[in-house]
């Protein structure tokens, strides 16, 4: 009603002009309509507030009233003052810069609305109503147009004005609530629905409630949630250690007469929600799971050279200023506000142990809106646009993008709801589980044994089972036949819908949707054991002169028993686009043409030749010496202490993780699902094909697809 208000002050010109000109005084209600539009526009330049429709309303009385006073009647029947053809005038002039407004994207309406709506404004929900707000009144002032220009009374005029007014406070709750119903509607590719799962009365070893594919983090938050639950969980995966990527291995050398063992990590490093109502806290201390964590210090790779990350981000932020001063106050600006979405990001974990649950019903998000307005009104939009919005330097906004590496090899593909969780590590800090990145899954893991669940390794599942389009339960390599109510894949996306599941059980499109999915972004690491202590930041980055990004983590620096005393762990990784990870996994190259395999894993053998190619060993070989190369921008004598060097192409993470393509990122961002379901009822998904990679990202996944089956095992108690 205000913005309404707002609208008709803007308009007074024009109503002026026709109450004057009722009383039979055109000439003079066209001067004063065009005098009080003139002083309006001067006002609002002054404010430096510029609206499209009411510099259309000046321009045109003002234009009119001119030839009036100039006396330049027009010709072929029209009157000779111009006073008399005003209105008719003014209001097609107000539907071309309506129109005009709506085909540009910046709906005339938005410029009142936006007072009183806030950071609302820059919203997706507040622009499709302004533009359908726009666009209504722009086809009234046509109209308008037609009935003054004929002279047809002017009853028809009131009734199609006060119908306007009704639409323009009546219609955006409407809209508000069907697209706040719709997006609910739209968190589910697949909206199949399914009653809270009970416990099941013939629980046995192989007859459970939940079976659950792959030990990644996904799969085993979920299963561990649903464990403390009640409900009888079995959960089962190819390889020798749980985790997924989230492992430690040993490697032994011997060295100068002496047999070293080094650790290192799979590929996590950095570990964000661990903080009082993060994420990963929360869902350990549901479960009552504990880790001894290490804050893990950053530097980044700015301008050439390393770039400490002070570990209080108001301090990161001042260095960034003095880094760059043309830019100090705008990052101070982003920051804060990247601070305020992450917190309202946070706010919907308040309750459900920081584990993020948006409001299931309207109310609660309309809710939800007014609380979090500046979240609201970004989530949804790019990244770049928000850095865009404070920072114009260009290698001042590089610097804030920094982490895209942690989640992508596409930064400018970023929204900001995908983004603004990075900076958590800046906000609260990253982290890493004392005794290897492993722990994490093993306290998972081991909360499911200590309810009564089973994690079977070394057991890699052929089968899903199903029965009239439902999954239940699953078929182990081995032959064992596990029976449940529910099935939850924590496995590659592809593999899953594509080899476990018979083809029946899959609507032709459905299949082809994940025939064409584009697999993650993959990578290379290097895995080193060096002689010394390292003087670099625990997590670095650095750049090889042909321009590759490589990111360099020393987790021996934050956990010395990775390595043997006077000795050190250090690990390299650059990501692999999938474009290049094919070229890994070409069998045979004939001109132009190449024949991979797109398989997750190699339980055919397909590529097993490749790995042990001349070809192959000296590629990847060459490969891992343009990370050591880069590398030694931080440490210049990396490669005469290299005691040992374990090399990982993508066809490696294919190989051990049974990925698409060696993805590391699961699914790419248009392949991935919304939700937890899968297009087969009793089959859901959990993982990095939800929400995209990540420890966090995996873990809200799996807890969320935990929720899914359990309504209401998140829910914290009241205190």
């Amino acid at each position: 009603m205000k913005t309404v208000l707002v609208v008709k002050l803007a308009f007074l010109p024009i109503l002026l002009y026709g109450l004057i000109t009722a009383f039979g005084s055109p000439a003079l209600a066209l001067d004063v309509g065009a005098g009080l539009a003139v002083v309006q526009q001067a006002a609002s330049l002054m404010l430096r507030r510029y609206r499209p429709m009411e510099a259309a309303i000046a321009i045109g009385l003002a234009g009119l009233s001119l030839a009036a006073h100039l006396r330049l009647g027009t010709a072929n029947g029209w009157p000779d003052d111009p006073a008399m053809v005003a209105l008719p005038v003014i209001f097609l002039l107000e539907a071309a810069t309506g129109f005009a407004t709506c085909i540009a994207g910046q709906p005339w309406t938005s410029a009142y609305a936006g007072a009183s709506y806030g950071s609302v404004r820059r919203s997706a929900l507040f622009h499709t109503i302004n533009m359908v707000l726009s666009a209504m009144w722009s086809a009234l002032f046509v109209v308008f147009a037609a009935l003054a220009f004929f002279h047809i009374g002017g009853r028809i005029s009131e009734i199609l004005t006060l119908a306007g007014l009704v639409i323009s406070v009546a219609a955006p709750p409407v809209m508000v609530w069907l697209m706040l119903k719709r997006s609910i509607d739209a968190r589910e590719t697949w909206r199949w629905r399914e009653k809270p799962l009970q416990p099941r009365s013939d629980a046995g070893p192989d007859r459970v409630d939940v079976a659950v594919i792959g030990t990644g983090l996904g799969g085993l938050t979920a299963a561990a949630l649903l464990a403390d639950a009640g409900l009888k969980v079995f959960i089962a995966d190819q390889h020798v250690v749980p985790g997924g990527f989230c492992q430690h291995f040993v490697r032994k050398v011997r060295h100068q007469g002496q047999v070293l063992s080094f650790r290192f990590d799979g590929g996590v490093h950095d570990i964000s929600g661990v903080w009082p109502g993060g994420t990963v806290s929360g869902i350990l201390g549901r479960l009552g799971a504990r880790l001894d964590w290490a804050r893990v210090h950053q530097s980044a790779w700015l301008d050439g050279g390393p770039f400490p990350v002070a570990e209080d981000w108001h301090e990161h932020i001042r260095r960034l200023g003095e880094r760059y001063p043309a830019s100090a106050e705008g990052l101070q600006t982003l920051f804060s506000v990247l601070k305020e979405i992450f917190d309202g990001m946070m706010a919907v974990g308040d309750g459900h142990y920081g584990v993020a649950l948006l409001p299931e019903t309207t109310a609660g998000l309309m809710d939800y809106a007014r609380k979090n307005p500046t979240t609201v009104a970004w989530l949804n939009r790019p990244f770049a646009d928000l850095v865009a919005e404070y920072v114009s330097e260009r290698r001042a906004a590089a610097a804030v993008s920094a982490l895209t590496g942690y989640i992508t090899d596409r930064p400018e593909e970023l929204t900001v709801a995908e983004m603004a969780p990075l900076f958590g590590y800046y906000f609260h800090g990253g982290h890493y589980p004392m005794g290897g990145s492993g722990k994490l899954a093993e306290v998972l893991a081991d909360a499911i044994t200590a309810r009564g669940g089973e994690v079977a390794l070394k057991s890699p599942v052929a089968e899903i089972l199903t029965d009239t389009g439902r999954a239940i339960g699953v078929r182990l390599a081995s032959g064992r036949r596990i029976a449940a109510n529910a099935v939850i894949s924590n496995a590659d996306a592809r593999e899953t819908m594509l080899r476990l599941l018979p083809a029946s059980a899959l609507r032709r499109k459905d299949r082809a949707r994940f025939e064409t999915a584009e697999a993650g972004t993959s990578a290379f690491m290097v895995h080193l054991g060096v002689s010394g202590p390292l003087d670099i930041a625990p997590i670095a980055s650095a750049r090889s002169e042909d321009g590759l990004e490589v990111g360099v983590t020393a987790p021996s620096i934050v956990d010395p028993s990775a390595a043997p005393e006077g000795y050190s762990t250090l690990e390299l990784i650059a990501l692999v686009p999938q474009t290049e990870a094919k070229r890994w996994f070409a069998t045979e190259v004939s001109g132009d043409a190449e024949q991979a395999v797109d398989v997750a894993g190699d339980a055919d053998g397909q590529f097993e030749a490749r790995r042990s190619s001349n070809d192959y060993l000296a590629t990847k070989s060459g490969f891992g010496d343009r990370l050591i190369a880069a590398a030694e921008h931080l440490i210049p004598d990396l490669r005469e202490r290299i005691v040992y060097r374990l090399d990982a192409s993508p066809v490696t993470f294919a190989r051990y993780a049974w990925t698409s393509g060696g993805s590391i990122y699961g699914m790419a961002k248009g392949s991935r699902v919304e939700g937890t379901k899968s297009p087969v009822r009793g089959l859901y998904l959990a993982g990095s094909v939800n929400l995209g990679p990540g420890v966090e990202a995996a873990m809200l996944a799996g807890a969320r697809t935990a929720q899914a089956i359990r309504p209401g095992l998140l829910d914290a108690p009241q205190v």
